[in-house]
């Protein structure tokens, strides 16, 4: 899922490198949010989010 930002200005960069993670067989899951900076959603976002974690399995990050 993919939102437009609006009025906003920042990005996220995420890097790993491939042959570490992946040489081991190791399987984990990585999250990356963009979240909002007033208080109140920002918690209602990280509780949304935590509550997806029955969905893994694996390490999540």
């Amino acid at each position: 899922m993919q939102l437009e930002a609006s009025g906003t200005r920042g990005d996220i960069l995420i890097m790993w490198d491939k042959r570490i993670w992946e040489g081991e067989g190791f399987k984990w899951h990585l999250t990356g949010v963009y979240a909002p900076n007033n208080i109140v959603e920002k918690e209602e976002t990280l509780w949304e989010l935590g509550a997806t974690r029955c969905l893994y399995t694996s390490p999540w990050v």
